[in-house]
């Protein structure tokens, strides 16, 4: 896929939160496993951790909360190895976004091993767009230098969050498969070779280079329609267990959708070995795992792929070994280990997940025994006090761009982002992005980023020119709509009636988003934040930061005054009050509205008067989209009526349809008025009939437009001028028609 940066990124088709530091992959559970234990179920347990589905059959019982199935189809992918960096958070969100393709497309893992890149989505996640200096700068790129920046200089796929995963795959960053290039697989371009202490090949080394040509940043295989920001499990006042927030995750499951989840894990990299002695939170006999401490961070990212509401709470940790800060067993007098009593889980019910650390049946480099008989799945407790992030993904199966290899996105939010934030407003204000089409251009969708769940939005889109573009809302409107948001995340608007823009028209999208609560309307601004490079200076600890560029003029709040016109202001004066006031900590920057626009190049059909005078103006399509023949507007020469448009020798009739390729040309026909009158002169004579005889034999010489002529002497309408035409009219001068 090609890239054209300078706003607008032409995307190619190949066919607050933590960054954390490691992550796993989905499962619909089947009907068995409610009544299954973690020991009982060893001899299928690969048959029952599947997505299972037949035709749509499946049904969600609320009262039963669980999943009923008639079949058992498998929609779960292989499980991986994520060494030997810490993504977690790539492999969790690829493992949800292939389920979700799988499902969508009714291919199951058997019949199609899809496999997308972790490595394409980690790598440019954690790579900033060229700044100047760099190689692959582009100086028109009013963006460029945003993103991701290490502290040591290096690039490498450690650290990151779902909602860099989701506002990557928004920004035509992947998915894309792995198949696509070979620097999209797993490895480092030498494909050196990690192995065991046993001197047996483990994974790919870290030691290599794993860079990816920055051409290759916006190649994409499935471009995201919409993704699902659930809310956390446990009551932030109590810690009971919503059921609402469960349901809701099982409601993904049940729709074919894993769920990609943080929790904090024992350690947050395969390569740190969590053993029986020393496990504070899995059970490594059953594979079970909760988080009972307060507080703990989430460390790692895996997809949830199914769920057992029977699931014993007894199969929980309830004894563990004391640890000294080295992460050491500590022994008693006696020399046995000293423990302690934990809490287990206050109910039955466990996530069915897969993990990214491999699995013994895994081929290299892929294989490192984890999980319930070295599956790769374990269970995660309902009632873990850590689960964060819980995050779904659903994809356009169906080439929603038509047949172009490319779309274009104008946007100014590209930076990875672990956080977003609501800020609430007094008033009903609007966000405006504004951007300039760098060609001609069908704009057919927007997006959004509702980050309250339940909100109403609404948008529209205004043409603007150098004077109203600081006020968007003077221009000129072309499209506008509304609808409430179910739930929170990442939204694709499809335009009821695309708009064309032509090259260099300024054009901005505006947003408003609101939420009922408690009877009063709450007006709001999702806010994506991201922490910069001050955060460094106060905590050296941290290896990375984000720069964001937010330029003036790009994005603009308007907050509507009480004699109802609209006062705009630019974001970045806004975000400096934000800083000013304390809202927005010196450590942390935002960017501009998460607001993008999805483009077509445009195909425009022309229209040629041919001899006719007036105008008609173009229409404006798409590869693909089909076109209605208009009727003709132009106004006929002297004699003449309208016959048809004609392009590439076909003619065709108004209410006739076109599937655009290419542009085109449409050349109005022209007949006589009058039947057999050839020279168009208001009588026909038998200078028409020596017309029609010498154009039958290519003997014709005068200076009209043969074409016409033809038009008008073809009186038997069988497309073809013939001797047959010419006695047909010297037949009509003495007898009549």
């Amino acid at each position: 896929m090609a890239q054209r940066l300078s706003i607008r990124q032409r995307v190619g088709k190949a066919s607050l939160a933590l960054v954390l530091a490691v992550g796993l992959m989905p499962t619909l559970s089947v009907t068995a496993l409610a009544d299954e234990t973690a020991s009982s179920s060893s001899s299928n347990y690969a048959a029952a951790f599947s997505l299972q589905h037949v035709d749509g059959a499946a049904t969600y019982n609320a009262e039963s909360k669980r999943t009923d199935f008639t079949g058992g189809d498998n929609y779960v992918t292989s499980v991986k190895l994520q060494n030997p960096w810490g993504s977690c958070w790539a492999f969790a969100a690829t493992a949800a976004a292939e389920i979700s393709i799988l499902y969508e497309t009714g291919q199951t893992a058997d019949q199609n091993n899809l496999d997308l890149s972790e490595h394409h989505l980690a790598w440019f996640s954690n790579t900033h767009l060229p700044a100047e200096g760099e190689t692959g700068y582009d100086a028109t790129n009013s963006q460029a230098g945003e993103g991701m920046y290490s502290t040591n200089g290096t690039t490498s796929l450690d650290g990151g969050a779902f909602y860099v995963a989701t506002n990557a795959y928004a920004s035509g960053v992947g998915a894309v498969l792995e198949s696509a290039d070979e620097s999209f697989e797993y490895h480092g371009k030498n494909k050196t070779i990690q192995n065991d202490d046993e001197g047996n090949p483990w994974y790919y080394s870290g030691n290599d280079d794993w860079s990816i040509d920055e051409q290759y940043r916006y190649y994409q295989s499935y471009q995201l329609e919409e993704s699902f920001m659930l809310s956390t499990l446990l009551n932030p006042e109590d810690g009971s267990l919503e059921t609402s927030s469960v349901d809701a995750v099982k409601e993904q499951l049940v729709n074919g959708r894993g769920v990609a989840v943080t929790f904090y894990a024992d350690t947050s990299l395969p390569t740190e070995k969590t053993t029986e002695d020393t496990a504070q939170y899995i059970n490594t006999k059953t594979w079970a795992h909760y988080t009972y401490d307060e507080g703990k961070k989430a460390n790692h990212g895996v997809c949830i792929v199914g769920w057992d509401d029977n699931y014993s709470a007894d199969n929980f940790l309830t004894t563990v070994n004391v640890l000294d800060e080295n992460g050491n067993v500590v022994l008693n007098d006696d020399g046995t280990p000293k423990t302690k009593e934990v809490s287990k889980p206050a109910g039955d019910g466990a996530w069915i997940v897969k993990n990214s650390w491999g699995s013994s049946s895994g081929d290299f480099p892929n294989n490192n025994k984890w999980g319930v008989d070295g599956s790769g799945y374990f269970y995660l407790s309902y009632y873990d006090k850590s689960v964060d992030q819980l995050q779904a993904y659903d994809f356009y199966t169906e080439d929603y761009w038509t047949e172009s290899d490319t779309y274009c996105i104008d946007q100014y939010d590209t930076a990875p982002s672990t956080e977003v934030a609501s800020t609430i407003m007094g008033s009903s204000v609007t966000m405006a992005n504004v951007f300039e089409a760098s060609q001609d251009s069908i704009l057919r969708s927007i997006s959004c980023l509702p980050s309250l769940a339940g909100s109403k939005v609404e948008y529209s889109v205004y043409l603007v020119d150098d004077t109203t573009k600081t006020y968007p809302t003077n221009g000129t409107l072309v499209a506008s709509g509304s609808y409430t948001a179910n739930t929170s995340g990442f939204q694709h608007i499809n335009l009821s009636d695309p708009v064309y823009l032509a090259k260099g028209q300024k054009y901005a999208v505006c947003e408003k988003m609101a939420l009922d609560y408690g009877g009063d309307t709450m007006s709001y601004v999702p806010m994506v934040v991201a922490t910069n490079k001050q955060s460094t200076v106060e905590d050296p600890s941290l290896k990375s930061y984000t720069k964001m560029v937010v330029n003036k003029g790009e994005s603009l709040l308007g907050v509507p005054k009480a004699d109802g016109t609209v006062d705009w202001s630019d974001w970045t004066e806004y975000t400096a009050i934000l800083k000013a006031n304390g809202t927005l900590p010196t450590t942390k920057d935002a960017d501009n509205f998460p607001i993008k626009a999805y483009l077509e190049e445009a195909v425009t059909i022309g229209f040629d008067a041919n001899g006719a005078t007036g105008t008609m103006d173009a229409l404006h399509g798409y590869v693909g989209w089909t076109v209605t023949v208009p009727e003709c507007t132009f106004t006929a020469p002297t004699g003449l009526k309208f016959a048809g448009w004609k392009c590439d020798g076909v003619t065709y009739q108004p209410g006739d349809e076109i599937e655009l390729s290419e542009g085109m040309t449409l050349v109005a026909q022209w007949t006589a008025a009058l039947k057999g009158d050839v020279n168009a002169n208001g009588i026909v004579n038998i200078v028409d009939a020596q017309i029609a005889y010498d154009l039958s034999r290519g003997a014709y010489v005068g200076d009209a437009g043969e074409e016409t002529l033809r038009n008008s002497a073809d009186v038997n309408g069988d497309g073809i001028v013939g001797a047959e035409d010419a006695r047909a009219i010297q037949h009509a001068i003495l007898f009549g028609w």
